[in-house]
């Protein structure tokens, strides 16, 4: 290992802790979100993948910033590490960030911002001599997340050859990671032909009278209370009532439910106790359409 000499020809320290020394005294300019440092900074690039380079200078993230001043590697030109991250965390979400950011750094891993929150390298890769593995947003638990945009992200991770990451940020500061995948469920069947079969309401559910057809069995559906009898689940019947082989023949239930309104349909029923019934039927529906 190549070592510094004083002028006694004795060695001192090792030739990398003299350049860590070095550049822990580095001073970045901090101007609004840009926190440039001069080339004398370009090995934390060139070692550790810090920052981009662009014209002989080193711009560094907010993030990267603040977790470089806080282990003593750079200095921020006007502030300390608590002013630094006041100013910073003006913007919405930077602690949540800069904590997530703080995590995969001490993991190993290094990482730099965009095109979501983060790009995140291989273990012992970084930019210019490797390839990002994850493309990684950050959010808070209480966070209301629109599946549309996390799907539109997942794709553009999958058509990028990425894993797509959330990383959840709790009110104490606890990370939890999530890998986010899309699924194509492909067909199982073909499922055997179910018969029609009638049935009366039983609060939310259906239960059904005839003699037993071991199709509903090898189709998984239902519930046998007995050997003439079985029990649906509201999505279930409300799946085999939309595709005709369910007939019900006694809406006492139903009518008394719903005598005092407009609506007499099932949906209206069972919406009454499960707010998300529509959603489940859909999908329910898609899986069984699958044949699965």
């Amino acid at each position: 290992m190549a070592q510094i000499v004083n002028d006694c020809g004795q060695a001192t320290v090792p030739l990398r802790q003299f350049i860590s020394i070095i550049v822990r005294y580095v001073e970045a300019v901090v101007s609004n979100n840009t926190i440039r440092l001069g080339s004398e900074a370009l090995s934390l690039h060139d070692q550790s993948g810090y920052g981009r380079i662009q014209n002989k200078s080193l711009l560094l993230s907010p993030e990267e910033a603040l977790y470089l001043s806080g282990r003593e590697k750079i200095t921020l030109k006007g502030h300390t590490f608590s002013s630094a991250l006041a100013a910073f965390s003006e913007k919405s979400g930077f602690l949540r960030r800069f904590l997530v950011y703080r995590d995969i750094r001490e993991r190993g891993y290094v990482l730099t911002t965009g095109p979501q929150d983060f790009r995140v390298f291989r273990r012992g890769e970084r930019p210019g001599t490797g390839q990002s593995l994850y493309l990684l947003r950050v959010i808070s638990e209480r966070e209301q997340i629109s599946f549309k945009k996390i799907a539109a992200e997942v794709i553009a991770a999958k058509n990028m050859r990425k894993s797509f990451l959330l990383a959840a940020v709790d009110d104490e500061g606890e990370i939890t990671y999530y890998e986010v995948k899309l699924q194509d469920p492909r067909e199982t069947g073909p499922l055997p032909a179910l018969p029609p079969v009638q049935g009366s309401w039983i609060g939310t559910a259906v239960v059904t009278t005839g003699d037993p057809d071991t199709a509903f069995d090898e189709a998984w559906i239902g519930t046998p209370l007995d050997a003439a009898h079985r029990m649906l689940s509201a999505v279930e019947a409300l799946y085999l009532l939309k595709t005709g082989i369910l007939t019900i023949t006694d809406s006492t239930e139903l009518s008394k439910k719903t005598s005092t309104t407009e609506q007499t349909g099932p949906d209206e029923l069972m919406q009454a106790e499960d707010k998300e019934l529509a959603e489940k039927e859909r999908v329910y529906a898609d899986l069984r359409e699958r044949g699965m």
